[in-house]
């Protein structure tokens, strides 16, 4: 995997708490997943990070959702730094109700989803959270202190729509969190050193193929449509 100009300025970042705020076809998950990997290894190649072993987890919608980002997971995983036991079924994703992917270091990472409910996340002391796409403002609010006292870390990757975000739009004006976000575009698709993955063209046909009334969202990465 390499990373696009503004996926390394993500991972380049030492904020505890950051979004990437983009686009459709950006690569947003990728790069969640990519920087829970390296701190799950303890050895990220931009910024200093806790020792392993480290628990995190990787926050989704439901279940069904859960299945694609399982996929990712598995593809970007060195299998070598995992334990033996560790099971993928594709379209079915890891071995049990809530997954769980240990490595032979003693990281973790857990699968949940907001549908369990805040409570369901209550208790726990965390060292990393990735939450894909927008999340309810009452999860936001109980993973908070589940990181805090690790001094742990929350990333955020999502395309605004689905859910009200004024909470979280007000959290990066007061600087709260670190608001990155990266318009879908032809610079913003390549990798460095490689070739573009979607042609403006693509881009175009994909824009016009969007409601009007969402398309500042999904290409640009807007809070708000127009």
């Amino acid at each position: 995997w390499r990373p696009t100009k503004p996926q390394l300025e993500f991972l380049q970042d030492p904020s505890r708490l950051k979004l990437a705020r983009a686009g459709n076809q950006v690569g947003k998950t990728t790069l969640g997943l990519v920087e829970v990997i390296y701190r799950c290894l303890g050895a990220h190649p931009h910024i200093s990070v806790r020792p392993a072993p480290i628990e995190a987890w990787i926050i989704v919608q439901s279940w069904e959702s859960s299945l694609s980002v399982q996929g990712k997971l598995w593809a970007l995983l060195p299998k070598d730094a995992l334990v033996e036991e560790t099971e993928y079924t594709p379209g079915r994703g890891f071995r049990g109700r809530t997954p769980i992917i240990r490595f032979k270091n003693g990281s973790v990472i857990r699968v949940r989803t907001t549908q369990q409910g805040s409570l369901a996340l209550a208790g726990s002391t965390i060292d990393v959270v990735l939450i894909d796409e927008p999340p309810p403002e009452e999860i936001w609010n109980e993973l908070v202190p589940r990181v805090l006292r690790n001094h742990g870390t929350i990333i955020l990757t999502l395309t605004p729509v689905g859910a009200p975000l004024g909470w979280l739009k007000k959290l990066t004006e007061e600087g709260k969190v670190r608001d990155f976000c990266f318009p879908l575009t032809v610079e913003n698709t390549t990798p460095i050193g490689c070739s573009p993955l979607m042609t403006q063209e693509q881009i175009d046909s994909f824009s016009e193929s969007i409601l009007p009334q969402q398309r500042a969202q999904r290409i640009f990465g807007d809070w708000e449509s127009l």
